[in-house]
């Protein structure tokens, strides 16, 4: 995101003052003049969420050799692969994601690190 804001940030006020000055709508200057110039920063931004993904899968992959305690449903990602691997492609490609947050009937929402605490007696 800070990428995205940081290149629309760079472009210069003269070049939309320009576009309204040809005539140009809000979108048109969007489509025509800001999409093309924040293109490489798209393409950053996409290669940057890919190299994420990718090690989200591969890192724990790597570690199943040498660790007991990681199995193929230790990411939703490395879960769906496993499934996908045995020929269940229903199964893989409905695997729920993961939520690192968890609701208890009747309380507030609270982090997987707060689950197991009791709350203060104060």
């Amino acid at each position: 995101m800070l990428i995205m804001y940081a290149s629309m940030r760079a472009i210069p006020p003269s070049l939309y003052e320009a576009a309204r000055l040809d005539g140009a709508s809000e979108w048109s200057i969007a489509w025509r003049i800001k999409v093309p110039i924040i293109a490489p920063a798209i393409v950053l931004t996409a290669v940057f969420s890919i190299i994420g993904t990718v090690q989200l899968f591969t890192e724990p992959q790597v570690m199943t050799t040498v660790s007991t305690s990681i199995t193929s449903a230790y990411t939703p990602s490395m879960a769906a692969y496993a499934e996908i691997s045995a020929q269940n492609y229903g199964l893989g490609a409905a695997r729920p994601p993961r939520h690192s947050c968890r609701r208890w009937p009747g309380t507030r929402w609270r982090s997987s690190a707060s689950v197991g605490a009791r709350p203060s007696s104060r």
